[in-house]
């Protein structure tokens, strides 16, 4: 290939002159950067070879095996040749730029074209008008993940918007809608929110992956804790519902020792109500690692799942609820009873939701598994709980991206 508009020097005793491989054309050269790279290499190997007695310690010297843009970079890290490395020194010939200094561009010099699609996730929901920006300049396929809801989110009217800020944000929202080739949601209540926001919206490009749960943080065996002991896990901020739980626990009739343990920050006014109504039964442990909430998790009888009581919470599918699902520990959900965590909660057989304020069908649920309570008793298995492992949940967006490909 002729890539470089440098005269060859014809030389009969080099060998592209020698060999027959010189170019025939005018003031072009058979040459490009690999040839100059593995020449500095070379050199280097000379000069560490000259010094070596002076040196110690191992020196590698690497030649990557190909451009970053076809993974050359990658399957260096991949073969662990680097492991072992304290220090590691690069050049790269005809940059122009000042050493030191980290390239990071969309065209022009070390650009690369081998991107075919992009996934924008939010929040923060700027990052979606990055995305649309991108699929604009460069005719990518474009996918626009949706963690949370924009402008229907529950706090949103608590950052005050000005009337001009609201139909800003609900003009960009709904360009991402409408410009997004994909777009991505965790619950099938965001999603006809989503749907909702313009007419032309295809609600058919709409696909919803929940968040989801780590399996190999449950694969430790832990105990159960032998006094009946329903957890709570995060935060329990002022304004949650809780005390109709608080109600029916005082009414549990029952022989055996009690616990409720809540882990994470406590609002000091829940904290101080639950002593004075249930005593030495309630233990709170402040912020914990989270391998010892797992452990907390799994070595408890039941977990405590609230809902925010707010408006829009039928959508409402926080990574606790799957955490919680993970764990194989039956849970006592109290929400909406025909939101989407309901739905999960039974579709996966992980126990039961139920309104803030049915202290009857609170009881009945808790009465129910304190009869049954044996510590010693084999964990349930069901398959529906692995849907929300996130290698499961990964699968489902490697076929979204498989079918784009299509």
């Amino acid at each position: 290939i002729d890539c470089n508009d440098v005269g060859e020097d014809m030389d009969p005793c080099r060998l592209p002159v020698k060999n027959g491989f010189s170019s025939e054309n005018c003031g072009c050269m058979h040459a490009c950067g690999h040839d100059g790279h593995a020449s500095l290499g070379l050199f280097v190997c000379l000069a560490l070879n000259a010094i070596r007695k002076d040196l110690s310690g191992v020196i590698k010297i690497i030649f990557q095996p190909a451009e970053e843009g076809v993974r050359g970079a990658q399957s260096i890290a991949e073969s662990g040749i680097l492991d072992d490395v304290d220090w590691f020194l690069s050049g790269h010939l005809g940059m122009g730029w000042k050493t030191g200094e980290l390239l990071a561009l969309t065209n022009g010099f070390l650009s690369t074209t081998k991107i075919d699609a992009v996934i924008t996730t939010g929040p923060p929901m700027s990052t979606h008008l990055v995305g649309q920006k991108l699929k604009k300049r460069f005719h990518l396929h474009w996918i626009a993940d949706f963690r949370d809801p924009w402008t229907d989110i529950y706090y949103y009217n608590k950052m005050y918007p000005t009337p001009i800020a609201k139909a800003i944000d609900r003009k960009y929202e709904r360009n991402v809608l409408l410009n997004a080739d994909q777009v991505i949601t965790v619950s099938d209540y965001i999603k006809k929110q989503l749907a909702a926001k313009s007419p032309a919206i295809q609600a058919s490009k709409i696909k919803v992956i929940a968040n989801g749960f780590d399996a190999e943080d449950f694969d430790l065996i832990i105990p159960k804790e032998d006094v009946f002991t329903i957890t709570y896990t995060g935060t329990l901020a002022a304004d949650y519902t809780i005390d109709s739980f608080i109600h029916t626990v005082k009414r549990l009739s029952t022989s055996e020792k009690l616990k409720l343990r809540f882990v994470g920050k406590v609002d000091l006014g829940i904290a101080q109500k639950l002593s004075e109504q249930l005593g030495d039964s309630v233990e709170i442990h402040a912020f914990v690692a989270h391998a010892d909430a797992i452990k907390y998790m799994k070595s408890s009888s039941v977990l405590l799942l609230i809902i925010p009581n707010i408006e829009g919470n039928k959508g409402n599918l926080t990574g606790k609820l799957f955490e919680y699902i993970g764990s194989r520990t039956p849970i006592l959900c109290l929400g909406p009873t025909d939101g989407d965590a309901a739905t999960i909660i039974q579709v996966c057989k992980a126990g039961k939701t139920f309104e803030y304020n049915d202290e009857e069908g609170i009881l009945h649920f808790l009465t129910s598994l304190l009869n049954n309570f044996n510590p010693q008793s084999p964990i349930k298995e069901n398959n529906a709980v692995n849907c929300y492992s996130r290698k499961s949940l990964t699968q489902s967006l490697t076929q979204i991206l498989a079918h784009h490909e299509d």
